[in-house]
């Protein structure tokens, strides 16, 4: 009887060895899963500075939407991807550790940048936030 509760015992050790083997092995993986993910976020952020967000200029919005009021220069569009939605509460990717900055303070940010006789609107923290079509259904 002793000798059959003794490979009882070697046969669970075993399996608890295993088990840990196993546990051990899916920490790895998850670890590996999280770099992978990381560096993905990383490429997409490279990406998106090398050739900018996707191109929604006016004329080719997703189902002619175009960015309210007058249309929308190529430089405003251009600003606002690649430098206004990287900084506000959409940001994505390894953008999201940023600071978040308001859309009352972006739009001032575009107020400056576009300002002058050819100025083509006064821009608000509202007007950013809620009157452009959206490619990743940016929403405030």
């Amino acid at each position: 009887m002793f000798d059959i509760l003794a490979v009882a015992l070697e046969i669970l050790a075993a399996a608890l060895d295993i088990l840990a083997a196993a546990l051990d092995s899916l920490a790895v993986a998850l670890d590996s899963l999280a770099v992978a993910l990381d560096i993905l976020a990383v490429a997409l952020d490279i990406l998106a500075v090398a050739f900018g967000p996707l191109k929604f200029h006016s004329a080719i919005t997703p189902n002619n939407i175009t960015m309210g009021g007058r249309h929308w220069s190529a430089e405003e569009e251009d600003y606002f991807w690649k430098t206004i939605i990287p900084k506000s509460s959409k940001r994505q990717g390894i953008r999201r550790n940023d600071p978040e900055i308001s859309w009352e303070e972006l739009a001032a940010e575009m107020n400056s940048v576009f300002e002058g006789p050819e100025r083509r609107r006064v821009y608000t923290g509202q007007g950013i936030c809620k009157c452009h079509p959206s490619p990743l259904d940016v929403i405030c």
